[in-house]
């Protein structure tokens, strides 16, 4: 039997904080990395720059499919957070205001044919 499941827009927003702390420093790490290759490369040359180049290259295309990744997350996130929030808010409207119709006492006419 498969557990249960709790979620909370609080817990949402955080976890998409959380994830976007991590994509901010992810971002940062890839622009320093950038960097140094960058440098690297203008400052060194021969078969071994161009092959240990090609795979700097490679390492940071895949670290931006990490920060990607990050950044759907984060999208993914804020999207549900925003969806259950308005059905929550949607839903509290709802039941206030079928509270109130069942707190006001029927309005009674008579019995028929009496």
């Amino acid at each position: 039997m498969a557990g249960e499941t709790s979620v909370s827009v609080d817990g949402m927003i955080k976890a998409s904080n959380t994830f976007e702390a991590a994509r901010d420093t992810a971002i940062r790490s890839y622009s320093a990395m950038y960097e140094q290759v960058s440098t690297l490369a203008a400052n060194w040359s021969g078969d071994a720059s161009s092959t240990y180049g090609k795979a700097l290259e490679s390492w940071l295309a895949n670290f931006r499919t990490v920060i990607t990744a990050l950044e759907n997350m984060q999208s993914s996130l804020d999207s549900n957070a925003a969806m259950y929030a308005q059905t929550h808010d949607i839903t509290q409207e709802e039941a206030a205001s079928l509270a109130a119709e069942l707190a006001e006492p029927p309005a009674l006419t008579g019995l028929p044919g009496f």
